[in-house]
């Protein structure tokens, strides 16, 4: 069995904290954690756009026409999504490869693998969130990079975690993505 990451903690917390709507002490931006981890936050405001749909999306695209409508330079290629997902009905479980491309880095393969997002969250606070319409959709992910990621024994990527929590609002929708990386 293999311990904790050091930085455990920290990245439980910061992620409850997504669940409350109030401003967070890092909406978007870079930190470094004590036992180095790295988390890298951005908060969008998605104009015409509600949770529902945010959620449909990862049932939908299956192109690298389609991730470069999402994000043009930092979403270089889609590889492909494995075989447990299924488009127009679920994306919990299944694993997509990737090609980005984060700032002035060169292109980097990338692997991730959803899970559902009550994995990441105490299951009360966020359904108690979810009722009270602070929170209208969660996609989780463990990630990977490299062309050799390594996988834990579930086939889990090992090297980081990702979040997107969208909050409905007159305008559409607020989404907070974290990156949780060097783990």
């Amino acid at each position: 069995m293999t311990s904790p990451h050091p930085d455990a903690a920290h990245i439980r917390a910061d992620m409850d904290c997504l669940l409350d709507p109030a401003p967070l002490r890092l909406e978007t931006g870079i930190t470094r954690l004590p036992g180095g981890g790295l988390v890298v936050a951005a908060r969008t405001d998605l104009h015409g756009c509600k949770g529902r749909m945010f959620d449909w999306w990862f049932k939908f695209f299956q192109t690298t026409q389609h991730i470069k409508w999402w994000h043009p330079q930092d979403h270089v290629e889609h590889r492909g999504w494995d075989s447990a997902w299924r488009r127009g009905e679920n994306y919990i479980g299944a694993s997509i490869h990737a090609v980005e491309s984060l700032a002035d880095l060169p292109p980097v393969a990338a692997r991730l693998k959803f899970h559902a997002p009550s994995e990441a969250f105490d299951a009360e606070r966020l359904r108690a969130a979810q009722d009270s319409r602070d929170v209208s959709a969660v996609v989780y992910a463990r990630i990977g990079f490299g062309d050799h990621v390594q996988l834990d024994p579930d086939g889990d990527p090992m090297d980081g975690q990702m979040i997107h929590l969208t909050r409905d609002t007159p305008f559409g929708c607020v989404l907070r993505s974290r990156f949780y990386l060097g783990l």
